[in-house]
């Protein structure tokens, strides 16, 4: 006897699904097909990137629509570093704004970006901008600096640019110049920069609450430009090969509002620089980052001592 589950828990299970997969599903029988074009599954949208361009197309074409607030695609670079990922395109990304009015995250991580030049084709309404891994055309945001503002989504607030090697002084520049609203920055692992456009990207913007510049060079102006963003939550600057640590003591004293420190990989982090962190200027930290540092068991035992509601992470020693 053939037994039909309620649309109510088809949707629920269809929740769970990927864009391809819940593709898949609506192709099972009439049923299906129907709670699968309920719009409440297209709010927020997971998706393996296509292997071809034709594949993008007629997902775009059929699957997206002014529902979608959030769309996460996932490419394959970090996998296989060839030129076969090129489906996304200039064209492509206006479709998506076309379609999707709505939209205000989006994540395109390990893609090939080359053949989208420029930013205004990205969603208007964007708030979070996620683009760790991939690569980039090296016009695609310095191409706006010297224009008109507006040119780039107005609302922008999250930028992940973490990983991508094509990010250089003249990209953040931009961000500087024409993001001043951002709140959150990751800059992680972008080794083309410099201190200089580290300075640069944090003198132009205000209001940032999270900053990530791991394995980047950090420079005393470029701290001195950091520690200006007092409500500061979270920050990472780990591997940071110039850091010293003096240097949280200035941490201590101008970002009191700090949450989430990481500084593991650090090689001028010793048992000595524990001590410059003082309780009663940082008193909202959750979370200290000393692993693969000189630090030991007994600076930490110390340091919760001091701050005993705060988790640290750091290297045992063998």
């Amino acid at each position: 006897m053939q037994v039909c589950l309620p649309d109510s828990i088809i949707l629920e299970i269809f929740y769970n699904l990927e864009a391809q997969d819940l593709c898949r599903a609506g192709g099972a029988c009439r049923q299906w097909r129907l709670v699968s074009r309920d719009k409440m599954l297209w709010r927020h949208i997971k998706l393996k990137l296509p292997t071809s361009l034709r594949k993008m197309w007629k997902f775009v074409r059929t699957c997206l629509n002014d529902s979608v607030l959030s769309l996460k695609i996932e490419g394959r670079l970090q996998k296989q570093r060839d030129q076969f990922d090129r489906v996304i395109s200039n064209a492509i990304m206006k479709n998506v704004s076309a379609r999707c009015p709505n939209l205000n995250t989006l994540h395109i991580n390990y893609a090939n970006l080359v053949d989208v030049q420029i930013i205004e084709s990205f969603p208007r309404k964007l708030q979070t901008l996620s683009l760790v891994g991939s690569v980039m055309h090296y016009t695609l945001f310095s191409s706006v600096i010297g224009q008109q503002s507006g040119e780039i989504p107005e609302g922008l607030r999250s930028v992940d640019l973490s990983h991508c090697s094509c990010t250089r002084n003249a990209d953040v520049t931009m961000l500087a110049r024409q993001c001043k609203s951002l709140q959150v920055l990751r800059l992680n692992n972008c080794y083309r920069l410099t201190c200089a456009g580290i300075e640069t990207a944090l003198s132009g913007i205000t209001g940032l609450l999270e900053l990530g510049i791991r394995q980047l060079q950090l420079s005393r102006p470029s701290l001195q430009g950091l520690l200006k963003h007092k409500h500061l939550e979270v920050l990472d600057i780990s591997g940071s090969e110039q850091f010293e640590a003096v240097w949280i003591k200035d941490i201590c004293s101008r970002l009191s509002a700090l949450r989430y420190l990481y500084i593991s990989a650090c090689a001028n982090v010793r048992d000595d620089a524990m001590l410059y962190f003082d309780p009663k200027l940082l008193k909202h930290l959750k979370l200290l980052d000393v692993s693969q540092t000189s630090v030991t068991s007994q600076a930490v035992d110390q340091f919760k001592a001091k701050f005993p509601h705060c988790r640290v992470c750091f290297t045992q020693e063998l």
